[in-house]
This record gives C-alpha cells, sequence and structure tokens, in this order.
C-alpha cells in the first residue's frame, strides 16, 4: 500500500532542502537516509542538494536537526540548511529566537522576515595544507570539513575546471576517510567582500551557495589580511546562488562567535509518496 508525507521545499542562496517535521518520531535516520537518493534526485525525485527532518529535541532544545546529503552520506553541519530548518520551524509554531541541536551542538536561530541569522558554535582553528600546485591549501572545520584555496577573479569563471579540481581534491587521502568540501574563492579590493565557489561532498558538484563553506572561506580571506588579530569581522560573500553575510571575531588563527546570515524561504509544500 503506497502511503504519502507532507514535505516543504526550502532554499537559502540557492541551496535547496527537502525538509519533513518528524518530531512525533514517526520517521528514523535508517528511512531518512535511504530514501534520500530518491527524494533528491531531480528528474526521478523532488530534486534537492539534501534531505532533513526535524527530530524530537534530546535535551531542552526547540528540536534536533537531522541532515543527510542528496546521496544519503553524512554531511556533518549544513549552514544554508540550519538557516531554512529554522525558517520553517517558525512557521510550524515555534518561536522566532529559538534553538535547535545538530550532532549533538546547540544552534541559536533568529528569524526574521527576510533573513534568518543563526549562531554557530564552532571555533575553527586554521591549519596550512602544502601542494605542489596551490601555494596554500587552508583548512577550517566550521562545523563540517573544509579546504579554502584563494585564487583570481577568472578562475573561479572556469567551472569545469574547478569541477574537476574540486573532485579530486574532495576524495584526496590527505582527507580520507571523510572527504572534504573545497572551497575557491577570491577577494576584491573591498576586503569585506569575497566570492566563493563550492564543490560540495555528498552533492559531488559545484552547488549555488554553501554557508559553512562561505564562513571558512571568509575567515581564511581575514586571517590573510590581518592574522594577529580580526575583531568584530562582518565579510560578505557573494554565492552563485546569491549574498550571504558571515560575522565572526578571529584571534591566532582560531575564530569563534561565527555567525551565518541570509535569506531562507519556503519555495512549496507537497506530499511525497512513501
Amino acid at each position: 500500500m503506497t502511503t504519502t508525507r507532507t514535505f516543504y521545499k526550502l532554499q537559502g542562496a540557492g541551496n535547496d532542502f527537502v525538509v519533513f517535521d518528524a518530531r512525533n518520531g514517526d520517521v528514523t535516520l535508517e528511512r531518512l537516509i535511504a530514501a534520500a537518493p530518491r527524494i533528491c534526485d531531480r528528474r526521478f525525485g523532488i530534486g534537492a542538494d539534501g534531505v532533513m527532518a526535524l527530530f524530537p529535541p534530546r535535551h531542552d532544545e526547540h528540536y534536533e536537526m537531522i541532515y543527510r546529503n542528496a546521496d544519503g552520506s553524512y554531511a556533518g553541519m549544513c549552514g544554508n540548511g540550519g538557516r531554512c530548518i529554522a525558517r520553517l520551524a517558525t512557521y510550524l509554531g515555534v518561536s522566532a529566537t529559538h534553538r535547535f541541536s545538530v550532532h549533538g551542538h546547540t544552534y541559536t536561530a533568529q528569524v526574521e522576515p527576510s533573513q534568518v541569522d543563526i549562531q554557530l558554535p564552532a571555533e575553527p582553528q586554521i591549519s596550512i595544507i602544502t601542494d605542489d600546485h596551490f601555494d596554500k591549501i587552508f583548512d577550517v572545520n566550521t562545523g563540517t570539513e573544509h579546504i579554502v584555496i584563494e585564487c583570481d577573479e577568472n578562475f573561479l569563471n572556469d567551472s569545469d575546471n574547478l569541477r574537476k579540481i574540486g573532485r579530486s581534491m574532495r576524495f584526496d587521502e590527505r582527507f580520507a576517510p571523510k572527504g572534504t568540501n573545497v572551497n575557491f574563492f577570491s577577494n576584491y579590493a573591498d576586503s569585506g567582500r569575497i566570492r566563493l565557489v563550492t564543490y560540495e561532498r555528498g552533492v559531488e558538484d559545484l552547488t549555488l551557495a554553501c554557508g559553512t563553506g562561505a564562513l571558512a572561506a571568509a575567515i581564511v580571506h581575514a586571517q590573510i589580511n590581518d592574522p594577529v588579530n580580526s575583531v568584530n569581522q562582518r565579510i560578505i560573500v557573494e554565492n552563485n546562488g546569491g549574498n550571504l553575510t558571515t560575522s565572526f571575531n578571529l584571534r591566532d588563527g582560531k575564530a569563534t562567535n561565527l555567525h551565518l546570515i541570509g535569506p531562507a524561504e519556503i519555495v512549496f509544500k507537497g506530499e511525497f509518496s512513501v
């Protein structure tokens, strides 16, 4: 017998997600993982970069955020996903200012009509990896694994090359077994703005935006411009899907008080055949 479940399609700066409200406990993690490839397939399913669900809270948060990549694999934290699920939570009756958990860590959301601001608990320490092809590769975990590569503007315009390099670096043995997300960014004359293109693992392609990648690239940008002390940094990250604002403190290569701010909207609501 075929049954259906209500789902919501959301997007934040072009990152799109299918989200289920499972706070009543009727969806298991195993079922979500198994269904993710079909749900996220853009021809035979709904189509999305990833699938999420609101699960019952484990502690005193309002809910637990469960996220899986489009192929069902583990993803760590998804920044734009976090902003989108916070938007849906307020639509479902949760207060505009609320807390949710991801992998045992607590995030704070402030949902406004035009944007969603989430504060991330990660306190990443920048490390530098030597490489035969790039001068420096920066390793920054902003809730999930990221490497960041600075390049010029023309380099960012060659999508085929970025895809090729991103795929190679994502599976590089230096980042095994989890692999990594690969971020390419360029600076503008304005130190408060950068342009970013991200190759996302799990999606296995360039995506229109990546929230935790935007934070990673912005932190590296701040480190390059002021390697000793960058307090109250506010950097706009231009993605192909839209702009995200990042905010953080940086001291001696360690970032704290991370905020990711940007648009998040419910695109439509529907029924999915199970």
